[in-house]
């Protein structure tokens, strides 16, 4: 799917008419690109505040909640239940740079959702979004992160800050890249957890010697950053 980046581009029919941007010149686009850019950063705001809100919440008062409600669902609900979560994966995440089409996060939350990845990163800046056309697909985006309803998202202000973050957090980075340089995904040896829990610092994806193997070891979670689909990472 392809998406037009002209002045006067065709409406998507599948958000409604207040996310298309109307404007007469490029005074009023300059505008809504200001608004634009206040929203985004209420909308990081709001993200950020809901994950520390799950992180600070009890696991007495979580525990308790669940005992409570757990007699008004039945027996089949609570075993498809405990199935899900007994299949999601923190070991892996995915961080989405400045994604052009909101339809395409949508089918990736969804992918995502159903491979078991709970944790999903994303950089929406408001700067690399230009034209009328962008700017409605980057509202598109906003409503496409709100729709995870099963997934723990986070956005960060730039891809430094997100990069950043992840690696505080222990992450070893893989980046997709379509480069002469590039290591053939089939030829990666991904870590995976193990019970060991040693954490060897000799190699990592996004180190400057750009190792190919890592060792057997290394346990570490990892995070895959997906790029723009117009400009890549």
């Amino acid at each position: 799917e392809k998406f037009e980046f002209a002045d006067s581009p065709k409406w998507d029919r599948r958000f409604e008419a207040s996310s298309n941007v109307v404007a007469s010149n490029e005074e009023e686009l300059d505008v809504i690109r200001k608004e634009e850019a206040i929203k985004d950063k209420a909308t990081t705001e709001q993200l950020e505040a809901k994950h520390q809100a799950w992180q600070r919440m009890d696991h007495k008062v979580i525990l308790q909640a669940t005992n409570l409600l757990q007699p008004f669902i039945n027996d089949r609900r609570i075993e498809r239940i405990q199935s899900v979560l007994q299949q999601r994966t923190k070991h892996a995440r995915f961080l989405f740079e400045n994604p052009v089409n909101p339809s395409n996060v949508w089918a990736c939350l969804r992918t995502m959702d159903s491979f078991g990845i709970q944790y999903v990163d994303m950089v929406i800046s408001s700067g690399k979004y230009k034209g009328k056309a962008a700017i409605s697909q980057k509202r598109g985006m906003r409503t496409a992160m709100g729709s995870a309803q099963w997934l723990t998202l986070r956005n960060h202000g730039s891809t430094e800050q997100a990069i950043e973050t992840l690696r505080e957090e222990g992450f070893l980075i893989y980046a997709s890249d379509l480069n002469p340089s590039s290591i053939d995904i089939r030829d990666i040896q991904w870590p995976s957890p193990s019970l060991s829990g040693d954490d060897d610092d000799t190699a990592s994806a996004d180190d400057d010697n750009n190792n190919q193997h890592l060792p057997n070891d290394d346990d570490r979670p990892i995070c895959i950053v997906m790029g723009n689909e117009e400009t890549g990472i």
